[in-house]
């Protein structure tokens, strides 16, 4: 099912269809969903990868903000990311300091607050890179950016100590 869903978003003609199993693909991965139990690790992989694709697309459309959703519930269910999603913050730095394109930057600051949010124990060993991506994106010219950063700011700020807040900000 996983495999046709993601199928469907990379190759359909019809925007509404790829809509739609993105929706359904984001709710098949999600907490509530039994199917995660079936995952093996080589769909997981190439679920992981085609989604990292998709985010570097150039067009931002409602296919895209789906596809961040659907990074956001994979990155929660890939705890510790460490272990199941080591890619994906890397990735996340890469695109927000060498992508032009705003989309790209809104999505990694909403990816990280997500993270923030739900699992901050994934960002521990990379609060200095969040708090300078964090930072960076307040200081960009672009009010869509800026308020991004702040959603995050606020994600990270309620879900960590004072220590924690101190290691992210402390050389900004």
């Amino acid at each position: 099912l996983i495999d046709c869903l993601l199928y469907q978003i990379l190759n359909s003609s019809y925007s509404h269809i790829k809509q739609f199993c993105a929706v359904i693909l984001r709710r098949k991965l999600g907490f509530h969903s039994s199917i995660w139990s079936a995952i093996n690790k080589e769909t997981l992989k190439m679920v992981q990868n085609q989604l990292l694709i998709l985010l570097q697309s150039k067009e931002y459309n409602i296919i895209y903000r789906r596809i961040v959703d659907i990074v956001c519930v994979l990155a929660n269910r890939c705890q510790p990311l460490n272990n199941l999603w080591i890619e994906l913050l890397p990735f996340i730095n890469d695109m927000f300091k060498k992508s032009t394109f705003i989309h790209h930057k809104e999505c990694c600051l909403k990816i990280l607050a997500y993270i923030a949010e739900m699992s901050k124990e994934s960002l521990l060993p990379y609060l200095s890179n969040v708090g300078h991506i964090l930072s960076q994106g307040i200081l960009l010219d672009n009010i869509t950016i800026q308020v991004s950063s702040l959603k995050a700011i606020i994600s990270l700020i309620l879900s960590c100590n004072d220590d924690e807040l101190n290691l992210t900000f402390s050389n900004d």
